[in-house]
């Protein structure tokens, strides 16, 4: 049991061996480390001046999707559906989308032509070479995350802060562009099939229409009320040649008469819903909303984001005093080694 003690006390005493020849080291050598130290942040702070690397500035635009995909749908609806709000910001699934549309190459190719990156970074388009580069470029210096309040931001960094403000918002009114060309797309294409059935089933009513005057040229206009009035002729004894004339007419057209007068109030309540459709893929088609609402808008950044010279110069004076120490404590023991091996 008197053993533990022991053991502790011992490696205490080890310990605070080990710590007291740690600052006897530090204290020996606090010149040649203090030294190394300055000497390492100095290079440090000359290597990432302007003369060796190109500083950069950073501008960023945050602004939150939209979720109205179908302008008519938000605008002109019935008191039993349900439609998104026009001015309702997205959520995370509709972030998402909105990312992996900054993120594709039909993007990245309309952002490097607008801004004519390749004759901004001196790049040929034709080499196959240069065209490496640029895809780095463009992904070292563009970058697009989702904030935590869901919204996105759009990061540009360039030598030259204007062209990174420009880009930064200019980036976002490409992809609010992008996606209305899509939409616009779609609902070319939905207009055209609206259209369609809408004329065609407006030019079956008027055929019915005109059917229908024709069948009034033979004295059947109305089959229930003219079966009705016939009727009452004969019960009151009335008659002539032209009550059997109507009558005669009725016969021969009044099915069809009746037939007709059912379908044309059929087709022109269906009709009336086409119109209704029709009206609304125009407004779809014809109508632009913009798909993004801008919270910050990118400004011309006063200092530069890279590099960062002061961390870099910090850092190399921990490293050169870190290493300093190293070799301090490697000559000493290779000393002490070679002094053992001595006769």
């Amino acid at each position: 049991m008197q053993s533990k003690p022991d053991d502790m006390s011992k490696k205490h005493q080890s310990y605070n061996f080990e710590f007291s020849e740690v600052i006897l080291f530090l204290f020996r050598n606090w010149k040649r480390l203090l030294i190394t130290g300055v000497s390492a942040g100095l290079i440090g702070l000359i290597a990432s001046g302007p003369w060796l690397i190109t500083p950069k500035f950073r501008s960023v635009c945050i602004f939150y999707p939209g979720t109205t995909n179908s302008i008519s749908s938000a605008l002109f609806y019935s008191n039993n559906q349900k439609t998104r709000d026009p001015l309702m910001f997205a959520d995370q699934e509709v972030t998402e989308q909105y990312l992996q549309m900054l993120q594709s190459d039909d993007l990245g190719g309309r952002i490097i032509q607008k801004y004519k990156l390749y004759e901004h970074y001196r790049l040929d388009p034709n080499k196959l070479e240069d065209q490496k580069k640029m895809g780095k470029i463009y992904q070292e210096n563009i970058l697009f995350n989702r904030t935590d309040f869901n919204s996105i931001k759009v990061s540009v960094m360039d030598p030259s802060p204007e062209k990174a403000a420009e880009m930064a918002n200019g980036i976002v009114e490409l992809l609010d562009q992008m996606k209305h060309e899509v939409h616009h797309k779609v609902a070319k294409q939905i207009y055209d099939i609206v259209e369609k059935e809408y004329l065609s089933k407006l030019q079956f009513t008027d055929s019915i229409r005109n059917r229908l005057k024709e069948l009034g040229a033979h004295g059947v206009y109305d089959f229930g009320n003219q079966s009705k009035g016939i009727s009452e002729a004969q019960g009151s004894g009335h008659g002539g040649a032209s009550l059997d004339k109507e009558k005669a007419g009725l016969t021969e057209h009044g099915g069809e008469a009746f037939m007709l007068l059912t379908l044309l109030e059929l087709e022109t309540e269906n009709l009336s819903i086409l119109r209704t459709k029709y009206e609304q893929a125009g407004v779809d088609l014809n109508a632009e909303l913009s798909n993004v609402f801008v919270i910050s808008n990118a400004t011309v950044a006063n200092f530069k984001a890279y590099p960062r010279r002061t961390i870099i110069s910090v850092i190399s004076a921990l490293a050169g005093f870190v290493m300093g120490c190293v070799f301090l404590i490697g000559a000493e023991k290779f000393r002490e080694f070679r002094q053992k091996i001595q006769p």
